[in-house]
C-alpha cells in the first residue's frame, strides 16, 4: 500500500508542475511570490519588486497573510450556516460589490471565457458547490 500512495502523490505532483508550467510567466512570477510572502522564506520586496508600486503592493500582501492565522480561528468546526455567519458576512458583501463591478451578461455566462484574462484578482476564494440542487 505505501508503494502504491507514493505512485499516487508522486503522479499528483507532476500533474501540478505540468500545470504550473502552462501558466503564463506573469503568473508564475505572481505565485512564487505570494508563497514567499505567505511562508515567509525570503525578503519578498527585495527579490521581486522592480518599482515601487510592486514594493507597496508586496508590502500590501504582507499585511493580509499577517490576518490569516487570525482567520483560520474564525473558521467553523460544523457546517451549521449559522455558524458560518461571523465568518462569511466579509466576503459575501465583497462578493456583491466586485459583482456590481460586472455586467450581468458576463455575471451570468453559461462557461468561462477563452480570452486570455485581463483583470488578475488578488484572491481567489474558494467556493462550495452545493449538491442536489
Amino acid at each position: 500500500m505505501g508503494e502504491h500512495a507514493g505512485s499516487a502523490s508522486g503522479n499528483l505532483a507532476l500533474a501540478e508542475i505540468r500545470e504550473f508550467a502552462s501558466f503564463s510567466s506573469g503568473s508564475q512570477r505572481y505565485i512564487r511570490r505570494a508563497l514567499d510572502v505567505a511562508f515567509d522564506r525570503k525578503d519578498a520586496v527585495e527579490l521581486w519588486s522592480r518599482d515601487a508600486v510592486e514594493a507597496a503592493s508586496i508590502k500590501a500582501q504582507y499585511r493580509f497573510y499577517e490576518r490569516l492565522p487570525a482567520l483560520r480561528a474564525l473558521i467553523p468546526d460544523s457546517s451549521a450556516i449559522e455558524e458560518a455567519e461571523p465568518f462569511m458576512a466579509t466576503p459575501i458583501e465583497r462578493r456583491k460589490k466586485l459583482l456590481q463591478s460586472i455586467s450581468e451578461a458576463v455575471a451570468t455566462a453559461p462557461g468561462w471565457s477563452r480570452r486570455a484574462p485581463r483583470f488578475f484578482p488578488e484572491w481567489v476564494d474558494k467556493v462550495e458547490v452545493a449538491v442536489g440542487r
